[in-house]
């Protein structure tokens, strides 16, 4: 199995997140749901013995303020991408969606 380029997390099948650093081999199961070939070692993802289903596209995040910018907005918008936002702020689930890439920091 290559090994990743890049720390990546990934969300097992009860929606638990992961986190895989670079030089380290993932485990089947999330090399199938890794989909970026610059997350690899070796430039392109490793030809896994099953396929990953497609990742269905997510709406555009909340507004950062003004209506419709509440935490339970934003903690909709995580749990579309996989992030448990439960017992966070909106300004701590904001900067965690930051962190695994899933928004830009503003």
């Amino acid at each position: 199995m290559p090994e990743l380029a890049r720390t990546v997390w990934v969300t097992d099948e009860r929606g638990r997140p992961h986190r895989f650093g670079p030089g380290s081999p993932p485990p089947e199961w999330a090399a199938v749901k890794i989909r970026n070939p610059r997350a690899w070692a070796t430039g392109g993802k490793p030809a896994p013995q099953q396929t990953a289903p497609p990742v269905p596209s997510a709406a555009s995040p909340p507004p950062r303020s003004g209506a419709g910018s509440g935490g339970a907005a934003w903690r909709a918008f995580a749990a579309q991408h996989g992030v448990d936002g439960a017992g966070l702020s909106r300004d701590e689930l904001m900067a965690e969606l930051v962190e695994r890439g899933v928004i830009k920091e503003a």
